[in-house]
């Protein structure tokens, strides 16, 4: 299940997000929020979100309110959240630089906003998240380490002080690695 997080002020925009959300997979769960009081609670509880869809401007009489960068501050400032997806969606187009320098947000979607616009998006963060839960291993070749999804391991051969990793095209040896060890991992 992927969790989501929508915080939007704006009833239409809100309802409309959420229906394109639950359109793109069965696997979607959404939790809305209406202001960032309720953000903050949902936050606070027991789920913990696999993407955060926020718009930045929670005031409309407030054109230079920004309660949604404000609210994924907090979120970034939460271990574990550090590199989750954060959607900004807002009607302010000049903010966006400031959305993706302050958060590191991983997209911005300008309201009005398409289904397909939110689908690619959301479909990127599904992509991503299931690369993320393929089982693997870290091995260290020339001094840089690489996750290597097991598999893409084809078999793996004892050399001295370690193994060598036979991938489908290419293969690595992994000195200080043991066999269980390598076995463990796939």
């Amino acid at each position: 299940m992927t969790q989501v997080l929508v915080l939007e002020d704006q009833i239409a925009s809100r309802t409309a997000l959420i229906k394109i959300l639950y359109e793109i997979s069965a696997d979607i769960v959404v939790s809305e929020a209406a202001d960032l009081q309720e953000a903050e609670e949902l936050l606070g509880g027991s789920v913990t979100f696999d993407l955060f869809m926020l718009d930045i401007n929670l005031d409309a009489k407030q054109p230079e309110d920004i309660s949604g960068i404000t609210f994924a501050k907090k979120i970034r400032e939460r271990r574990g959240y550090e590199f989750t997806p954060v959607v900004m969606i807002t009607s302010i187009v000049n903010l966006e630089t400031a959305a993706y320098r302050e958060v590191h947000c991983y997209q911005y979607i300008v309201k009005p906003f398409f289904s397909q616009d939110v689908e690619d998006v959301v479909n990127k963060v599904l992509r991503q998240q299931k690369q993320l839960e393929a089982v693997s291993i870290t091995v260290k070749k020339g001094g840089i380490n690489y996750r290597i999804n097991t598999n893409d391991i084809v078999y793996v051969k004892a050399i001295s002080r370690g193994v060598c990793l036979y991938l489908r095209y290419d293969h690595i040896e992994a000195p200080y690695i043991s066999m269980s060890e390598a076995g463990r991992a796939g």
